[in-house]
């Protein structure tokens, strides 16, 4: 995927994906960073803000982890049940 990224480095989903992999890896900086990038690239991306916030809240960053989920909801998609449920979990934090 770094291979991929170095050829086609506006491809948001390349990023993503490279950035999942980099979550399962257990590189949650470089995984944030990956995110943030396809995020700058397409703005509403929202399995990669989704990703975003997830990875934020393993940090325990719950205030941007709320703005992420709060921008799903308002801008891109008001009725995504995952993003609502994992806000309802993080309220209280």
């Amino acid at each position: 995927l770094e291979e991929a990224v170095k050829l086609a480095p506006t491809d948001a989903k390349i990023i993503y994906n490279l950035g999942l992999t980099q979550a399962r890896l257990g590189e949650s900086e470089k995984a944030l960073l990956s995110m943030e990038k396809a995020i700058a690239i397409k703005s509403n991306y929202k399995d990669a803000r989704l990703a975003r916030a997830l990875l934020l809240i393993d940090k325990k960053s719950y205030k941007d982890a709320r703005a992420e989920l709060n921008y799903i909801l308002e801008k891109l998609d008001p009725n995504d049940s995952i993003t609502k449920s994992t806000l309802e979990e993080i309220k209280i934090q």
